[in-house]
């Protein structure tokens, strides 16, 4: 017989099967070697919380992986090799955490796993990917198992062990778990030349797994995957509705209308509710599916407002969404243009212009144009003499996601947009685009009819020298190392002329992301480690590339995609109808799975990103 000392003590105290079995795993413990002692980073820092990994898995590895590790996420159709299913029980007692780690840390590049360590443009923590390991973990236990065993280990090992697994010897070590898998565990139980004793007290395989896995649950916080997906209870959204031209409280008896959205943003239920004598509304949801998105919605004075989007948390299902309306004005006054943005882009015997305007409004009412009507437009702007192929694409609050703007209107002096500008810093942006000729000398001159903060010229080419004589001034250094040229000029007074003249035998650039030439042949997606910072930092590399994406996309529509009309004033509601129509369009039959797939992602990032 062993001269074990934990064998001894088993001996004497007559275990049960399990209490030997964790017996078994003392010895092993003290005698095999530690695979991940002499590695850097084979044990995490601290405990890893599964809870905290299930977090971070559903931001940055469920869009591949699934919500629950079956290898079934939106994007693995995108990908070179299908992600392994972690929730299956036998692929999961194959993993070792230290191997998990690394995959996490450096990727897998044959799958198409990115790196999340600190290869990767957003990289995680070391801490943070061990509770990854932890979630991946936790996804791989069925929470029935885990109580099975936890039942064994209760019933039959906690007598010699404890309740936390610390006496006889220490279960929560790192050292040891990290560099095993369930499976190397429950074959060395199962080895009873090294423990005779053993035999006779076996325990069934599933008790035996069922133990193991508990047993590793004293080197981690187990979360169970499937809590995450439960109903809420009951769900309160509630909120006031102010006019914050007059500061007043909307009248009782105005209609208030919730619209609720799953997680991947497909509408799910619609409820409509008044507002009380405080100007208050109030909705009440019973067994709620935790991911649901809410946003309400009031028309007043003929347009529609929103609150921001809204998702209630388990421990705290009372969701306030205010909303805040405005009267209107047909007063520009209070108009400008905070930053206008010109990037220039040649091409054989032209110059593409694309012009982003971000207009502020600083009134404390909703812009609606001088007519007062918004199908005689709202804000205008103006485009050269010979300017051809005249585009227009729109997106609210925010520059790296822009749509097609349908509904332009040509005026006596050029074009006005049709929807109605918000108080605040940079609620509209609105992105021009067309073609001038160019053969080495071509003079860009057209007026602005609001005052304009600051004005900003990239050129997209070498050899091409800008020149004016408003006191145009170079960037030091231009722009990504010298690549692009980039000048400025400020204070630009509304009713003036935006003038400058470009003079050189231009040599295109490759745009980043173009895959060598400077025409994409899809939605660009947004790569953070491109993005560009143009002066003070306003605008993202991703604008230039972005241009090719609108025009894309403008040409998918022109054959016979289906799309939706932007809504009146809110950016969500203009995304959300997005989503909706290409969702028709794909159950329709009119545009295939790969773009349906990966134009639906571009519209939630952008979603979210307004959300944010």
């Amino acid at each position: 017989m062993s001269s074990s000392p934990f064998l001894a003590a088993g001996a004497r105290l007559r275990l049960s099967p399990a209490g030997l079995a964790l017996a078994v795993l003392a010895l092993l413990w003290l005698s095999a070697p530690r695979v991940g002692a002499a590695q850097d980073g084979a044990t995490p820092p601290e405990q890893p919380d599964g809870e905290a990994g299930l977090a971070l898995f559903a931001e940055r590895c469920a869009n591949c992986h699934g919500p629950l590790g079956a290898g079934d996420g939106e994007l693995t159709g995108n990908l070179p090799v299908q992600p392994a299913a972690l929730n299956d029980a036998a692929f999961a007692r194959q993993q070792v955490p230290v191997a998990i780690f690394e995959a996490i840390t450096n990727g897998i590049a044959a799958s198409g796993m990115p790196p999340f360590g600190p290869a990767s443009s957003n990289p995680l923590g070391e801490a943070d990917r061990w509770r990854l390991v932890a979630a991946v973990l936790s996804l791989g236990v069925p929470p029935e198992t885990l109580a099975e065993g936890e039942t064994v280990y209760a019933a039959s090992c906690a007598q010699c062990h404890g309740n936390g697994g610390r006496e006889a010897f220490d279960m929560t070590a790192q050292d040891y778990w990290t560099g095993r898998s369930d499976e190397e565990v429950f074959a060395a139980l199962r080895d009873t030349e090294a423990i005779p004793e053993h035999e006779a007290y076996a325990l069934d395989d599933d008790e035996l797994w069922a133990v193991v896995a508990y047993a590793r649950t004293f080197s981690y916080d187990y979360a169970n995957p499937l809590a995450a997906f439960e109903p809420i209870e009951s769900v309160n959204v509630t909120g006031i509705v102010r006019n914050e031209t007059t500061g007043e409280l909307l009248a009782e008896g105005t209609p208030v209308v919730l619209n609720t959205f799953t997680g991947d943003f497909a509408p799910s239920e619609t409820l409509t509710t008044t507002l009380d004598a405080t100007g208050q509304y109030g909705f009440n949801l019973s067994m709620v599916p935790p991911d649901l998105i809410y946003v309400v919605s009031v028309n007043y004075d003929g347009l529609n407002y929103g609150s921001d989007f809204g998702r209630a948390e388990r421990d705290e299902p009372v969701l306030d969404l205010p909303v805040t309306v405005y009267d209107r004005t047909s007063d520009a006054t209070g108009v400008r243009i905070g930053q206008l943005h010109i990037i220039l882009e040649f091409g054989e015997g032209t110059v593409t212009v694309n012009e982003l305007y971000q207009f502020s409004q600083d009134g404390n009412a909703v812009y609606v144009g001088k007519s007062g009507d918004l199908a005689g437009g709202t804000v205008e702007i103006g485009l050269p003499e010979g300017a051809s192929t005249p585009s227009f694409s729109r997106t609210f609050g925010s520059v790296d996601s822009f749509f097609p703007a349908e509904n332009m209107v040509q005026t006596v002096r050029g074009w006005a947009d049709s929807v109605p500008v918000r108080p605040g810093e940079a609620t509209l942006s609105l992105l021009a685009g067309y073609t001038l000729p160019y053969d080495g000398e071509a003079t860009i001159a057209h007026p602005v009819y609001y005052d304009v903060t600051r004005a900003n010229v990239v050129i997209a080419a070498t050899g091409v020298t800008l020149s004016g004589e408003d006191g145009w001034t170079e960037e030091p250094g231009g722009a990504m190392g010298g690549t692009f040229a980039s000048y400025t000029l400020t204070g630009i007074p509304a009713g003036d002329t935006l003038s400058f003249t470009l003079e050189g035998d231009a040599e295109p650039v490759v745009m980043p992301g173009s895959g060598g030439s400077t025409a994409a042949t899809g939605p660009i997606v947004r790569d953070r480690t491109t993005e560009l910072v143009i002066g003070a930092g306003a605008l993202l590399l991703v604008l230039a590339v972005s241009l090719v994406f609108v025009r894309n996309w403008r040409q998918s529509k022109s054959a016979g995609v289906a799309y939706a009309e932007e809504a009146e004033l809110l950016d969500r509601d203009a995304l959300l109808d997005e989503i909706a129509a290409l969702d028709d369009a794909y159950e329709a039959g009119e545009i295939d799975e790969a773009t349906y797939l990966r134009e639906r992602e571009a519209l939630k990032e952008a979603l979210l990103a307004v959300w944010e």
